[in-house]
């Protein structure tokens, strides 16, 4: 199993699209990359989180900014994941193209009502943009993941996920 932990930032692009951001692994110059395509490295401490709030803020792409602390335990192989059943706070990370030296990866997790559904023949929405909230049943988690694959081929794991949005 990976473990992931560390800081993000979430930004708003609009009242109803945000995104994580961590450091930019890639060295790219911009010093920040989204969460979801930098292989899902977060900060690794507030401090560095901190130093890159100036850079982010400048480019003038995000409305606001909220840091939050993230934890994860990724499940990379079916002995892994079942390893998992007994947890209550797991989404889906749906393994796709490769940017880079990464590849995407999105965090599903329960639709909510009223809000954006990125596939429609899945009864699950990106974390991003279901109010951050996870699985509590391993059976649905499971099943999206073998959803995942068998109908886009892309390769799905577990994780459990654990987020808090911190005070600047």
């Amino acid at each position: 199993m990976r473990g992931v932990k560390g800081y993000i930032w979430i930004g708003d692009v609009t009242d109803s699209t945000k995104v994580f951001l961590g450091p930019d692994v890639e060295r790219r110059g911009v010093g920040y990359a989204n969460f979801e395509t930098n292989g899902l490295t977060p900060f690794t401490s507030r401090k560095s989180a901190h130093v890159m709030r100036c850079r982010i803020l400048r480019r003038g792409d995000f409305r606001k900014l909220d840091l939050a602390a993230i934890r994860m335990t990724v499940a990379q192989t079916e002995r892994e994941v079942y390893a998992l059943k007994d947890r209550r706070d797991l989404v889906v990370v749906k393994i796709g193209e490769r940017i880079g030296d990464f590849r995407t990866h999105e965090l599903l997790g329960p639709p909510t009502e009223g809000k954006f559904v990125l596939y429609p023949s899945l009864p699950a929405a990106l974390v991003v943009d279901n109010g951050f909230r996870a699985f509590s049943d391993f059976e649905e988690a499971l099943h999206i993941g073998k959803e995942v694959n068998r109908q886009g081929g892309q390769p799905a794991w577990i994780a459990t996920f654990k987020m808090k949005i911190l005070d600047p």
